[in-house]
């Protein structure tokens, strides 16, 4: 693809205002044009404002508020998250709008003259211009307390319909990552692009692919080491259809030819809702088997067939009683890495000979005794295992009793995780007190969200979690502490002490390359996770987008 190709399509967006969601959908916001538009219903009087004025409105409302006053804004509809198919059911629409100074979500929108939808054909498309006229809210959501500011029970006053034909355009890793330099963050491109790459990694677990329908996965540019990504997110199987086979899944190393419009997701390049046009599947790699030996395999022992028959005659999602030694051959890994960083345990498939048809699975399992998993490479295929769990039977899959309750008790896995952090500094001498959120450090009975600052002290070490506004509060969780966009957190020592090694570990995408610190320096691997160094008696953490922490290991003197 040429770049004045892409820039006649960057230019095209800018000329229409076209941008597209974000994930999850958040609130694009109205236009400019046609000011004097009279309202159609003449009972509804409103004020024309634009997305940032009603964004301030609605911030000044009380949680879960709406106004009494109805807002007239003019945008450009960038997302549309009611499928057309179900417009008739609900009456109305809820899309995203935008304008010069921000976007909005609008909801419980109605059509034309005040009246419900009742054609699919009326549904709306990206790219069209709309006069909104609805309330401003400020809606809570119930389960995070994260406030956003709304334009609900509304309807469209005016519809000039967008009538730009998306096209299809072939591009490089360079064309995508030039567009992107150009495109504002989080909006997406109306033209789909056509990239070719090789899968560098998959975060839709295996067993969640047809529940999904589709997958996501990140393509590096085949041959290149420059570690550039590109995610490919909500993506579809061949000819745009939903996965229906668990074994279609990318695997790391297939390459793929992805198809979508690119969306600029927090300065990363994605492609949002697209769908894999080719894959050529990496050719498997020979499974050779550990020399078993040495293995302590304890008297009584059952094989993956004892197991798999002893778990045919259990009811659909019933365990044993009776807990069981088992060992197999490990065949296939099928953990995700945000699983494995934020639990710490494992999914694999495990069979008595490498001909066997029928496999066991070791379903969310720790290693040897009921250690965390902290790397991939400590399970692969060709090791030998012996598990100790219940036997539980989910279907037709047989497989270990879930949600961590049991262990690998013995394998033949010599690897030995890097604790040092590879390239970021060595963990110096000096106190330590580590905050492991994945493990509940702060005793949670749940949910906390954080309405004030809020401090907790584990040992000598405090740790103070900020709100940044009503919209920015952050959730400390049993197993993660989720610090959303603008918020920030300080770690201090008593007085006449100094920190001088914090070891940050993060969850997938949500990583330390997000985060900045009020003095010293953060040093971040390939992993997301973080070290920052320095000599300070507190340090405050600010982002620019959402992080998910799952532990903190301070270190001072």
């Amino acid at each position: 693809m040429k770049l004045n190709k892409l820039f006649t399509a960057f230019m095209l967006i800018a000329t229409i205002g076209m941008v597209a969601c974000n994930k999850p959908p958040k609130p694009d916001g109205p236009g400019k044009d046609d000011p004097e538009t009279p309202p159609v219903v003449d009972s509804v009087i409103a004020t024309d404002a634009t997305v940032v004025e009603v964004i301030a409105v609605a911030n000044e409302l009380a949680a879960g508020g709406e106004s009494e006053e109805y807002y007239r804004v003019h945008g450009i509809v960038s997302a549309v998250q009611t499928a057309p198919e179900k417009l008739v059911e609900y009456g109305n629409c809820n899309f995203t709008v935008m304008d010069e100074t921000g976007s909005i979500g609008c909801f419980y929108i109605n059509y034309l003259n005040n009246v419900k939808f009742t054609d699919p054909d009326q549904a709306l498309n990206i790219g069209d211009t709309v006069v909104v006229v609805a309330k401003a809210k400020n809606y809570v959501n119930k389960n995070t307390g994260a406030s956003t500011p709304e334009l609900t029970n509304g309807f469209i006053e005016k519809l000039n319909r967008n009538t730009y034909i998306p096209e299809v355009i072939d591009a490089s890793f360079a064309d995508i990552f030039a567009l992107l330099d150009e495109l504002p963050q989080g909006s997406t491109t109306m033209d789909a692009y056509r990239v070719k790459g090789v899968v560098s990694a998959v975060t839709t677990a295996k067993d969640k692919l047809v529940g999904y329908g589709n997958c996501n996965f990140n393509i590096t540019e085949a041959g290149s080491t420059s570690g550039q990504e590109i995610i490919c997110y909500y993506t579809n199987w061949l000819d745009n259809q939903k996965f229906t086979n668990v074994d279609d899944i990318p695997v790391v190393g297939d390459t793929v030819v992805v198809v979508g419009p690119l969306q600029n997701y927090n300065g990363k390049p994605e492609l949002f809702k697209g769908f894999i046009e080719e894959i050529a599947r990496k050719a498997p790699e020979p499974i050779i088997v550990d020399d078993d030996s040495q293995l302590d395999v304890p008297a009584g022992t059952i094989t993956c067939a004892e197991a798999i028959a002893i778990g045919k005659q259990l009811n659909d999602r019933a365990a044993t009683s009776e807990v069981y030694y088992i060992k197999g051959i490990v065949v296939e890994n099928a953990t995700s890495k945000s699983s494995l960083l934020n639990y710490g345990n494992m999914n694999f498939y495990m069979v008595d000979a490498l001909t066997d048809t029928e496999r066991f699975e070791a379903y969310q399992v720790f290693g040897v005794d009921s250690a965390r998993f902290t790397d991939m490479q400590q399970i692969v295929p060709g090791n030998v295992v012996v598990l100790k769990a219940k036997i539980y039977r989910y279907g037709e899959q047989i497989e270990t009793e879930g949600l961590g309750k049991w262990f690998v008790y013995s394998s033949t896995n010599t690897f030995v995780p890097d604790t040092t952090g590879g390239d970021k500094p060595a963990i110096p001498e000096g106190t330590q007190q580590a905050i492991d959120f994945a493990n509940n450090a702060l005793n949670l009975p749940g949910t906390d969200t954080i309405a004030d600052n809020k401090a907790y002290t584990l040992g000598e070490v405090t740790l103070t979690v900020y709100k940044a506004s009503s919209t920015s509060k952050p959730l400390v969780m049993t197993n993660q502490y989720r610090m959303y966009k603008n918020s920030t957190f300080s770690v201090s020592v008593p007085s006449g002490k100094n920190i001088k090694y914090i070891g940050i570990t993060t969850v997938g995408g949500y990583g330390a390359d997000l985060l900045s610190a009020s003095e010293g320096t953060i040093a971040v691997d390939s992993q997301k996770d973080g070290v920052w160094t320095g000599q300070a008696n507190t340090i405050t953490f600010s982002n620019t987008a959402q992080v998910r922490l799952t532990k903190l290991l301070v270190v001072f003197d």
